[in-house]
């Protein structure tokens, strides 16, 4: 890799992620996130989904809110929330949303022991292939390693890379969906 360590990359990637998401504008994320939110909805996977692993975007993420307030009544949603050096899944219920673990908002229930049918990932940069590269603390790799969940990797498309640099604990997602494409990784689904 030209004499450049996996880790530095991930900085590199990182770095110009930001500065790629920083030219878009709220309407623009906004209109992105709906437009992904559609096409995971049209998923027969999430179409037949119970129990559905979602998350509360940060500012610069894919906003799937639409998914949570359309399906809350047909399916049960789970957050993560970070507990030690892993990450746990609680049921959705709105008004136990609190600032948690790097100031992003987790439910404040009791952790479920459950098997989620579709996982609803952010990150900041996908590959091609379904690698996934997130923030650098691996609590996704490391709850992803145990689950048989569809990994649904979501991101605006200047995110999407065709190679990103990996590791041996990055987990590769299913499906890779911005709102100019969607990449179905997994012959499964």
């Amino acid at each position: 890799m030209n004499g450049i360590s996996p880790t530095s990359d991930k900085q590199a990637i990182r770095q110009e992620v930001k500065q790629r998401k920083h030219t878009l504008s709220s309407t623009e994320k906004q209109d992105y996130s709906l437009r992904i939110c559609q096409m995971i909805e049209n998923l027969r996977v999430f179409r037949c989904a119970k129990k559905i692993l979602s998350y509360c975007a940060l500012p610069d993420e894919v906003n799937i809110d639409y998914l949570l307030q359309k399906y809350a009544s047909s399916k049960q949603f789970y957050f993560p929330r970070i507990s030690g050096d892993d990450m746990e899944i609680v049921p959705y219920q709105d008004s136990s949303m609190q600032k948690g673990a790097f100031g992003i908002l987790e439910p404040a229930g009791i952790s479920a022991d459950t098997q989620v049918d579709v996982a609803i990932i952010p990150g900041i940069a996908f590959d091609r292939k379904g690698n996934r590269s997130g923030r650098g603390k691996g609590y996704y790799d490391r709850f992803l390693t145990h689950s048989t969940a569809c990994k649904t990797g979501v991101a605006f498309h200047c995110q999407l890379f065709d190679a990103i640099p990996v590791d041996e604990n990055d987990i590769k997602m299913d499906i890779v969906v911005t709102e100019e494409e969607m990449l179905t990784l997994s012959s499964e689904y």
